[in-house]
């Protein structure tokens, strides 16, 4: 009997690719040309970014001298575990500063790179002309990693602040035009202890502290090109513990104080009267019982736990700040941020620039 085979219109494989994670859409790419060809094309990466299912979106973390990551939304109890991703450079082992729509933003000392781990895409971006003249401490810059969806650009921003004169100076790295660019007329200077920005609603996010001793966010705007304050919630009291993050769909700000974590959202963007009050909790006993020095929000699951970080530990908490589940999966090292990393299969504009 003649075996008959299974025709399927290319039209209707494109369609099932688009709602199959990103894994697995990579080992379906070598199962013919034809699909190499399509699963390779920018188009359909840019498609299945937009279009998939589910996205999966992941903790990532330094842990000296790997990069790991793990399911934020599964148990910290179930069978997978954290896995290391593999990402090696001639220098020394690079800080996570940011990430945005599947790459990695990672920092050597002078050296910047962006890394998409799913697909094995990195490259180095060349040394600003511009930030080498300027007589201030590496430890000060603030950098940030965004995508302006106006012009389909990757941006990377570097903000120096000028103490001595009371300036700053900003430039930004355009992907598309391969090149650093000045940015005049910038406010400042800002000093920030989390120099690796919030990429969110096509704008890199700060928490800084102005030279008048006035705390607040900065937010660079990727598509007008320019710096905008964003002043704290009339009722929100600044400690030496608060960032920013987001909650949920917010810009949201938070606080520790002693033993309790207050979390404010702006529920409408730029909106100064929209902030609200929509946390508070204290800290569990054993969050003290361990001696923990800090307790860093993260991320919100989808059940609507709080994933943060204890020193070397991982906790899960629910909206009454009942500890859930802990884990000391984590060694993040000074300087590098644990972030959430979306899964993609996107690569960069500009097909002069170099792959390392």
């Amino acid at each position: 009997m003649e075996k008959k085979t299974l025709y399927l219109p290319h039209e209707l494989i494109i369609l099932i690719l688009l709602k199959l994670p990103v894994i697995s859409v990579i080992r379906l790419k070598w199962v013919c040309k034809l699909w190499f060809s399509l699963i390779s094309d920018s188009q359909f990466a840019s498609s299945h970014f937009e279009h998939a299912a589910s996205h999966t979106s992941k903790l990532v973390w330094l842990k000296f001298p790997n990069i790991s990551s793990r399911d934020f939304e599964a148990s910290f109890s179930e069978a997978s575990p954290s896995r290391e991703l593999n990402f090696r450079t001639a220098s020394r082992c690079p800080v996570i500063k940011g990430s945005c729509r599947g790459f990695l933003f990672l920092h050597s000392w002078v050296i910047i790179y962006l890394w998409n781990p799913c697909t094995g895409f990195h490259t180095e971006i060349p040394t600003s002309p511009f930030g080498s003249k300027l007589n201030s401490a590496a430890m000060n810059h603030l950098y940030g990693f965004g995508y302006d969806h106006s012009r389909d650009d990757y941006l990377v921003v570097l903000y120096i602040p000028d103490f001595a004169n009371s300036s700053s100076h900003l430039e930004v790295f355009s992907f598309r035009d391969h090149k650093w660019k000045e940015i005049a007329g910038t406010h400042g200077p800002y000093f920030s202890y989390s120099p690796g920005g919030l990429f969110f609603n096509g704008a890199i996010h700060w928490m800084v502290e102005r030279d008048d001793d006035v705390q607040l966010i900065v937010a660079f705007d990727l598509m007008e090109r320019e710096l905008l304050e964003i002043p704290f919630p009339d009722e929100f009291e600044p400690s030496v513990n608060l960032d920013v993050w987001v909650f949920g769909e917010f810009l949201s700000v938070w606080t520790k104080k002693n033993d309790t974590l207050e979390i404010f959202v702006m529920k409408e963007y730029k909106v100064h009267s929209s902030w609200t009050k929509t946390l508070v909790f204290r800290l569990p006993i054993i969050y003290h019982d361990l001696q923990f020095s800090y307790f860093i929000p993260i991320c919100l699951t989808k059940s609507g736990d709080i994933i943060g970080e204890a020193n070397d530990c991982f906790m899960r908490l629910n909206a009454e700040g009942q500890l859930l589940e802990i884990n000391s999966d984590i060694s993040n090292t000074s300087g590098s941020k644990t972030v959430i990393y979306t899964e993609s299969l996107l690569s960069l504009p500009g097909g002069d620039i170099q792959q390392v």
